[in-house]
């Protein structure tokens, strides 16, 4: 029937442009280079002269783990090795930190994972609150797939346990320890990407970030007697994902109701899997409601339709 064809002709063009699409990602690893969506092809002076890692170094790598392809992902855990070897990432946080503390870029950097103020930046360009600073802990989100879909322990013990340590202890230094009143400990406002508006306490970008990395720092029993105690009782105490108007908010207090491409106060659901939404009836209707929500708003919708 001519209803047949047309569904044969559909899952035909769908697999021919996936195909399409791995074949451009394997020839842009090649080069060796970690890349974004736009390509390992940096220009200077052109309008993507630089890395963007709030959404899209983290994007572009999904896809071949997913696919299956382990391999295509090397561009990213070596070059994540490289900046935890010359401790370029040190750089991107204040001074006084850098003893203990790594972070990416609050936006756009350098192939040598430094910050730039070609776009959003912190305080002297550095990656610090009001700015953005869950984007290594997304990035590290990567390398732990990497690790387990390639069965390298390897990543994990020498790439992925160091960078982890640096970037929650980065975060050490700016949470709020209400140890003399309800024993929470929150977090000083930091910037939701891409969310219009004021920055904010308890971004759930970060609040998700941060609990995902303690968690794995712990599952992963990574050697270090120094800090071990110290985030055992950090994720034990840290606040729960803010929820505002029955879904999940922006900020504190702050509900998700402007128009936003970017899903960063939904990480808790997707890619981290916080919620349990499979056996808590609770969690999954805060799940389904807040998709819901983000779907609806116009610019999302335009986007999927």
């Amino acid at each position: 029937t001519s209803t047949a064809k047309l569904t044969l002709f559909h899952s035909i063009r769908i697999r021919l442009a996936r195909s399409a699409q791995q074949y451009k990602f394997n020839c842009a690893t090649m080069r060796g280079e970690v890349h974004d969506l736009m390509g390992p092809w940096f220009i200077e002076y052109t309008p993507w002269p630089d890395l963007h890692w709030d959404l899209n170094v983290q994007y572009t790598y999904y896809m071949p783990l997913v696919a299956n392809r382990p391999l295509w992902t090397q561009s990213l855990t070596n070059y994540m090795e490289s900046l935890l070897r010359n401790g370029n990432l040190k750089t991107n946080v204040p001074e006084g930190w850098r003893v203990d503390s790594a972070a990416a870029p609050t936006g756009a950097s350098s192939l040598s994972g430094n910050v730039t103020c070609n776009w959003v930046a912190g305080p002297d360009c550095l990656t610090a609150p009001p700015a953005q600073t869950g984007n290594l802990m997304w990035t590290l989100q990567l390398v732990d797939l990497a690790a387990s879909y390639s069965k390298n322990d390897t990543i994990k013990t020498a790439i992925l346990c160091p960078l982890l340590d640096q970037a929650l202890m980065f975060y050490q230094h700016f949470h709020i320890d209400n140890s003399s009143d309800d024993k929470t400990i929150h977090l000083e406002p930091t910037a939701s990407p891409e969310y219009p508006g004021p920055p904010g306490k308890d971004c759930n970008y970060d609040i998700s970030l941060y609990s995902w990395g303690l968690q794995k720092f712990l599952d992963l029993k990574c050697p270090s007697t120094t800090h071990l105690s110290l985030f055992t009782d950090t994720l034990n105490r840290l606040t729960w994902f803010p929820v505002a108007n029955s879904t999940l908010a922006i900020y504190d207090s702050v509900p998700y109701s402007t128009p936003h491409r970017h899903f960063s106060h939904l990480m808790s659901i997707w890619p981290l899997h916080l919620l349990d939404v499979a056996t808590n009836e609770t969690n999954y209707k805060l799940a389904h409601d807040s998709i819901n929500l983000w779907l609806a708003t116009p610019e999302v919708s335009e986007r999927s339709g």
